[in-house]
């Protein structure tokens, strides 16, 4: 018995020890990411010491759509493709824990990914934060039981992110977009934009209308509590796409009334779309993304908004 126990520590202590070797390997690679989707982006920001007065979160349709040089000098893109609502509120709470709050933020929303039948499960990208960050440790908890038992190992904070963090070693990524473009990345226009754009329509699916489910809703809550907490200004806005459903413009009026009881502004580019967008293949990368040419009408459109607001300097 006392052989088998014996065992048994050794086997603990071996795999405590290579989990601490790799978490610390892992974490001081990870600290010097200063670009990149993988955690570089919001290392930069975090560390970087110029007043940001506007920032832009959201998914890739702000991402690669909104130009913070439209918006003034002070302003950064630190939105992030394919990310959902509970990485938003996540990444606003570690925002609010560095001091990193600005005056305004453009948030990035899709109505359509509040709908019961939905599921958010982006917080995970978020999972280096996972016990120090009150809400990512909240929202990663909310997933399943059995995913706090995850984080016995250190170094599962960098599940998915291994190859990531060894070609930062091996080749690091440019800084362009993270410090040149403010962090944006923009798409470039090509020959094949209007290809593109009518064969995505083709597989274009109709959102059905379901009602919203609470849960998700509350994720947003909790960043708008955020944002009044610190008199922050939000501002909500959807992307315009190339074509919407009817279906899709009656849940983004729907959102909008539920915004309005919160006092937010919500730039609906689906029940308002910018005219000189509609039915011009020319801007569009695919039927949901502008390209570098839309992006720049967008965002001069979000910059004529936010003059009206007197959130901008003319």
């Amino acid at each position: 018995m006392n052989h088998k126990l014996k065992l048994l520590f050794i086997l603990f202590f071996s795999l405590w020890i290579s989990d601490m070797i790799m978490f610390h390997s892992l974490n001081y690679t990870y600290s010097k990411m200063l670009a990149g989707q993988s955690g570089g982006k919001i290392n930069y920001f975090l560390k970087k010491t110029n007043i940001t007065n506007i920032i832009i979160m959201g998914n890739s349709r702000a991402y690669n759509q909104i130009i913070p040089d439209s918006l003034g000098n002070d302003c950064y893109n630190l939105a992030h493709a394919g990310m959902k609502q509970t990485f938003q509120t996540g990444l606003l709470s570690i925002l609010e824990s560095n001091k990193k709050i600005p005056n305004t933020i453009l948030l990035h929303v899709e109505p359509s990914e509040f709908l019961i039948g939905k599921e958010d499960k982006s917080i995970q990208k978020l999972k280096y934060y996972y016990g120090t960050d009150s809400i990512v440790t909240k929202y990663i908890n909310e997933i399943s039981f059995y995913e706090r038992f995850k984080f016995i190992f250190s170094s599962y904070r960098f599940n998915g992110q291994f190859l990531n963090i060894v070609k930062s070693l091996v080749k690091p990524d440019s800084s362009d977009e993270t410090v040149k473009h403010k962090g944006w990345r923009f798409i470039s226009s090509t020959s094949r934009d209007s290809i593109n754009v009518f064969y995505s329509i083709k597989t274009y699916q109709k959102q059905l209308l379901y009602p919203f489910d609470d849960k998700l809703l509350e994720h947003l809550f909790q960043f708008i509590k955020i944002c009044k907490k610190r008199n922050t200004n939000l501002i909500c806005f959807t992307s315009p796409q190339f074509i919407t459903s009817k279906e899709e413009i009656e849940i983004a009026n729907n959102f909008q009334k539920i915004l309005e009881k919160y006092n937010i502004k919500y730039f609906n580019y689906l029940d308002h779309p910018i005219p000189e967008l509609i039915e011009k293949p020319m801007f569009w990368k695919d039927a949901m993304h502008l390209n570098q040419k839309g992006a720049s009408i967008e965002s001069s459109d979000i910059r004529n908004k936010l003059i009206l607001l007197h959130l901008l300097n003319p």
